[in-house]
């Protein structure tokens, strides 16, 4: 593979590498003299949505619902797509993965949420069987990040918002949630 660099190209590398080491230097600072808006006009050139996520994240694990429901209150928000809440000790991703076929093979158009992820931070949130990308989640996240920003939440409690915001956007038929630890989400 041959790559030819032109001086347009080095000095978008040189400016990308440029706000990323200063975000991640000086990220609190930034975090906040900037608003919400900046940040992610900012962030969504130069830094992945999950490392923007892991910088809001608090540490642990709490348990219950409280503070997803409180967050969605303030969204305003209401999960309307029919669901399957796929729970249990073992077997939840297999589980889900079997339930996903069927319903494809049915003809609905399906979304799941599950976790962990193996190889790929989106494999978490898949449509018809497709891992979701950065640029089709970030619409969802742009409504997501004031709120996250209110409130400490722990990394899966930001993720699973983010779930059901994206899968409200792209309308399936059908959603398929792993549980989160507890047997609830």
């Amino acid at each position: 593979m041959h790559v030819t660099f032109n001086g347009q190209n080095v000095f978008y590398i040189v400016t990308l590498f440029i706000i990323y080491t200063y975000i991640f230097h000086f990220g609190e600072k930034v975090k906040e003299s900037l608003n919400c808006s900046d940040v992610s006009f900012i962030w969504r050139n130069a830094v992945p949505l999950q490392e923007i996520i892991e910088s809001y994240s608090a540490q642990g694990i709490v348990m219950g619902l409280d503070r997803i429901m409180q967050v969605l209150d303030r969204m305003n928000f209401r999960f309307t797509i029919p669901s399957i809440h796929v729970a249990g000790t073992n077997g939840k991703g297999s589980t889900c993965h079997f339930i996903e076929n069927i319903l494809l093979a049915c003809g609905y158009k399906v979304a799941v949420y599950s976790s962990p992820h193996l190889t790929d931070f989106y494999e978490r949130f898949r449509i018809n069987r497709k891992n979701a990308d950065e640029y089709s989640m970030s619409k969802s996240f742009d409504l997501l990040l004031p709120f996250i920003r209110r409130q400490e939440l722990t990394y899966f409690e930001i993720i699973t918002i983010w779930a059901f915001v994206f899968f409200q956007e792209q309308k399936p038929d059908i959603a398929i949630i792993e549980t989160g630890m507890g047997g609830r989400l």
